[in-house]
C-alpha cells in the first residue's frame, strides 16, 4: 500500500500549554503520525513558534515548516491536508487546498464552516477539483 504525505494547517499550541486550545493540530498530528501508511512531512501555522514546536514533536525537517500554508501547498504538495485553524478561515483553506491540484484528500475539523453557503462553496471546489473533503 503507498505511503501518503501529510500536513498540518494551523498547528495552534501544544496540550501542555495553558493557553485556550483543544490541540486539535496535536490530535491531527498524531493521527498522521500512528498511522502506518501516513508521513507527516509538513506544516503551517500564522504563529511560526508554534509551527515550529509541532515540527519538533513530530521529526518534520526544518525546511518543511512554514508560515504560509500556500507557500507549503506549492512546495511540498502533500497528498492529505488536515485544516486545524479556527472555522472562520476554514472554507477559504479548504477552497485553496482544492485549487492547487496538488492534495487529494482534506480533513477538516469542525465545524466545516460558519455558515451553509461557505459548506456548500468548499463541497463543490473539492467536488470539481476531485478531492475528498472529510
Amino acid at each position: 500500500m503507498s505511503t501518503y504525505r501529510a500536513a498540518v494547517i494551523g498547528t495552534g499550541n501544544p496540550p501542555e500549554d495553558d493557553a485556550p486550545s483543544f490541540s486539535i493540530g496535536y490530535a491531527h498530528g498524531r493521527g498522521h503520525r500512528n498511522h502506518e501508511n501516513c508521513e507527516l512531512v509538513a506544516c503551517a501555522d500564522v504563529v511560526p513558534e508554534n509551527a515550529r514546536r509541532f515540527a519538533r514533536e513530530f521529526d518534520i525537517d526544518e525546511g518543511n515548516v512554514y508560515e504560509e500554508y500556500l507557500d507549503m501547498l506549492a512546495v511540498v504538495e502533500p497528498d492529505i491536508v488536515s485544516v486545524c485553524t479556527p472555522p472562520q478561515i476554514h472554507t477559504p483553506i479548504i477552497v485553496d487546498c482544492a485549487r492547487q491540484r496538488v492534495v487529494d484528500a482534506v480533513h477538516c475539523e469542525k465545524p466545516m464552516a460558519v455558515d451553509w453557503p461557505e459548506c456548500q462553496l468548499a463541497v463543490q471546489e473539492c467536488e470539481r477539483h476531485d478531492v475528498q473533503l472529510t
